[in-house]
């Protein structure tokens, strides 16, 4: 980290305990994220605070419970400031930027603020993608080793995403959120292309060797733009549902699941799906009818 930029601290309200924040920060449940919370009513990969240009800005990883940064539930990515107080279940935290590093007047919280009211609906192709039984396949390793051993993986996931017109939103540890502009047929198809090839994504990677890959395509409309200086991000309901989607793939068995509006008026795609029934979604009041592939299609 460059000397001259802030270096934040986050100070647990209970016990005391002071906590450095890097650039990429994450907060959960997991062994892999940077502060672990030991609870129920924490996520697995719960939050995540990332460093955009001079500031800092907290992310609600669609988890189940929820965030809340200076008492507000966090929908949205909401910039930190000096002794910004953020709540994850029962666990308080305030948020402590070295003197002099507070937020700059462009990336300050209102100039951020005002640049997420300014976005605009988009549709949108979403696709998330997790590494299954990750903790497991690098239980034990240090953390330049897990880096190491995800570095390649990043790489494929960027020539897929890269090559198909998609762009990458955010890398989450052992998740990857990309989407595309559009949903027409021709979008989706690049869409479905590269999902198709997330999934044997791993093959042949050291260390990967009896790993796999979940993947959740869904279709919807999504605010899109700017954070800071240049970090383009999409928000919104339809995004927090492929998280969701996506969660379905182990307990249904099944790599690659998309939805029924993923499918709808695509004769082309719908040929090569077959339905695998409705089911109960975290945060979602109405069932989801989800999608695998054919076996001729697998």
């Amino acid at each position: 980290m460059n000397s001259s930029l802030p270096k934040p601290t986050l100070v647990n309200e209970l016990s005391g305990d002071r906590t450095n924040v890097g650039d990429v920060f994450t907060i959960g449940r997991s062994s892999e994220c940077d502060l672990v919370i030991e609870s129920g009513r924490v996520s697995r990969k719960h939050a995540m605070i990332r460093r955009e240009g001079n500031g800092f800005v907290f992310y609600d990883l669609q988890s189940a419970n929820g965030s809340w940064v200076d008492d507000r539930l966090v929908d949205q990515p909401a910039p930190l400031h000096e002794r910004s107080h953020i709540r994850i279940g029962s666990h308080s935290f305030t948020f402590y930027i070295e003197a002099g590093g507070d937020s700059s007047p462009e990336d300050s919280p209102d100039s951020l603020g005002a640049t997420l009211v300014g976005i605009d609906r988009e549709p949108m192709v979403f696709m998330v993608v997790d590494l299954h039984s990750f903790t497991r396949l690098v239980e034990g390793l240090e953390e330049t080793q897990v880096a190491g051993l995800l570095a390649p993986w990043y790489d494929r996931c960027r020539e897929q995403i890269d090559s198909t017109g998609g762009t990458i939103d955010k890398f989450i540890g052992d998740s990857v959120f990309a989407w595309w502009l559009g949903t027409s047929a021709d979008v989706r198809a690049a869409a479905l292309r590269c999902a198709r090839g997330m999934v044997t994504s791993l093959e042949g990677l050291k260390g990967f060797e009896d790993g796999s890959c979940g993947v959740a395509l869904h279709v919807g409309s999504a605010a899109v733009g700017s954070l800071g200086r240049s970090t383009r991000t999409a928000l919104g309901g339809a995004v927090n549902l492929t998280f969701r989607i996506e969660g379905l793939t182990r307990p249904l068995g099944c790599k690659l699941l998309v939805t029924s509006d993923f499918l709808e008026d695509w004769e082309e795609g719908a040929r090569q799906f077959e339905s695998l029934g409705s089911h109960v979604v975290k945060g979602f009041s109405a069932e989801v009818e989800v999608f695998g592939p054919l076996q001729s299609e697998s």
